[in-house]
This record gives structure tokens, C-alpha cells and sequence, in this order.
């Protein structure tokens, strides 16, 4: 966004994010107190990461009725605001403000937070409520909407990558060669503990056999694909180079898909048949980055 010099750069990648998830223009911006946002003229939230109560992290502070008619709602509709509440009763950490912008002063719902986690947490299941938001009327204001723990990493992920990119040099290829490694490396963790730290296929459990091998290449990827646990499987070395050749994919259902340019002698030595398949069942998420990779499977 361009709002922070590096010093600040930790606050840009948060109001980046939280920008893209209500859809909202930055407003007023203040790098030791935090930022509004407005959508169709109208301010919609306040977030703070500065003098917040208590030992809140930062806080959130929204508007329903403003919020309302991005997701088609009426402003009357109390379904932003009934979902708020059930945020806010998970959290525990409520208080009040007012609006001071000139239009009719109101107490605004306001959501604290106690780290990133749970500020990751609340913005998925934002997301979610506006993909559908009659799924939550009323009735159903008390049920949470879980988020999804890969979803999320792949948020943090991003932040911390681009953080760690923010300071570094200058774009020489030695500094392309560090970001991938700072990218691997983050990503790995992430996707040997969504595996049980081992591999997807044979199940080797060695951690210096095993590879968080993207599906869509890095150099193939942005930088959101690049991150994205569901781009990768943890795969043993000798797997990894398969899959890495297209020589193997996996159909959604985590079945092998084997090239004919494998012969049964080649199989044998990889320990895989036509009967393998991956050790459990595959998220959505994954889907599309499959999708691409059989799309260029070796014949």
C-alpha cells in the first residue's frame, strides 16, 4: 500500500490484510495508532493496535449497518451484528466506542484481540459469514464459524514472508535465491504438521527425507500460491522428484495418477503401484492446485 516505511512494514502487511477482507478504502492512516476504512462513502471499521484496554493486542471496531449491504443486506438487517456478538463472546474481550467523524455519534461494537491468531481467526470466518450471510440469521447467530487451520497459516505465512522480505536488499538474483529459501523454509512446518509429519504417500516419517514439494511451482506461482499450504504435500525425496517431473499427480480423491513413461521395474524401486494413495482425504483446497498439475502430467 505503500503507507509505511520498513520500520513499519509489520503494520502494512496488517492492514493489507485486513483491508482485502472487508473491501474497504483506507481512510485516514496513522502508523502509531492504526486505521479506518470507508466502502461506498461510508466509514465501516476502526482497527487500533495502539492504547487499546486492557492487554488487547489490538482491537476492531465495525459497523453493522454499513457493513450490511456488502453481502446484500439491508442496513436494517441484524445479521452483521448478531455475528459480531458471537465474535465477541468467544473472544471475551468487549468494550465501546464511538464514531468521531462528523456523522451521528453511535456506540460501534468493538472486538479485541489477544494476538494475530485470533485476529486471523475472526477475519477468515468474516470472509466466510459474507460468502453466506443468511446461513447466519438470527437462528443461527450463536453457532461459530469455524475457521480453517490451513486457510489461516497461509495468511500468517504470507505476513511473515513478506516481513522478512521487507528487510532485505536489493532485487539481485542472490536475493531472489534467499526469499524462495525464507519462503520453503516457512512453509515446510506448516505442511509436515498438516500431514503428521510424514510423508502423504509412503508415510516415511524421517524428517530429512521429507520435502514440502509445491504442486504449482514456485517460479510457476505469486506470492499467495507460492505460501499457500494447500500447494504443497510433504513428500519423501525420491516421491518429491516424481511428482516434481510429473511423473505422478494425484486425482481429488488422493488416488495415484502414474505416467506410462513409468515402466512396473521403476515403480518397484519407488515403493508405489496404482493402488497407492495419499494417507488422508484431501481438503478443497488442494483441488485447484491439482487440477494445474495433472494438466501437465508427462504422458
Amino acid at each position: 500500500m505503500g503507507f509505511l516505511t520498513k520500520k513499519f512494514a509489520h503494520y502494512e502487511q496488517i492492514a493489507e490484510l485486513v483491508r482485502s477482507t472487508f473491501r474497504g478504502n483506507v481512510s485516514e492512516f496513522d502508523s502509531g495508532n492504526g486505521f479506518r476504512l470507508r466502502l461506498s462513502g461510508k466509514q465501516t471499521i476502526a482497527f487500533y493496535w495502539r492504547e487499546n484496554h486492557g492487554d488487547n493486542w489490538a482491537e476492531l471496531a465495525l459497523d453493522p449497518p454499513a457493513l450490511s449491504p456488502d453481502m446484500g443486506l439491508s442496513p436494517s438487517s441484524h445479521v452483521v451484528g448478531n455475528w459480531i456478538e458471537r465474535q465477541v463472546a468467544l473472544t471475551a474481550r468487549q468494550c465501546a466506542i464511538h464514531k468521531h467523524d462528523g456523522e451521528q455519534s453511535k456506540p460501534w461494537p468493538i472486538v479485541g484481540f489477544g494476538s494475530q491468531t485470533e485476529l486471523d481467526a475472526f477475519l477468515e470466518s468474516y470472509r466466510r459469514l459474507r460468502a453466506a450471510p443468511l446461513a447466519y440469521g438470527p437462528t443461527h447467530a450463536a453457532v461459530p464459524i469455524q475457521a480453517d487451520p490451513l486457510s489461516l497459516a497461509a495468511s500468517r505465512l504470507l505476513q511473515a514472508y513478506r516481513f522478512r522480505v521487507a528487510c532485505g536488499e536489493a532485487d539481485t538474483t542472490r536475493e531472489a535465491i534467499a526469499r524462495q529459501r525464507i519462503g520453503q523454509d516457512l512453509l515446510r512446518e506448516v505442511v509436515l504438521d498438516a500431514w503428521g509429519n510424514r510423508c502423504a504417500l509412503t508415510g516415511i516419517e524421517h524428517p530429512s527425507l521429507l520435502i514440502a514439494s509445491h504442486i504449482k511451482p514456485w517460479r510457476d506461482s505469486l506470492d499467495a500460491e507460492r505460501l499457500d499450504p494447500y500447494n504443497a504435500l510433504p513428500l519423501a525425496a525420491h516421491i518429491d522428484a516424481a511428482f516434481d517431473v510429473k511423473l505422478i499427480s494425484f486425482e481429488d480423491d488422493g488416488s495415484i495418477i502414474i505416467s506410462c513413461q513409468l515402466s512396473e521395474a521403476d515403480l518397484e524401486t519407488l515403493g508405489i503401484s496404482t493402488a497407492s494413495r495419499l494417507t488422508q482425504p484431501l481438503r478443497p483446497g488442494y483441488l485447484p492446485y491439482l487440477a494445474w498439475h495433472r494438466d501437465s502430467l508427462r504422458g
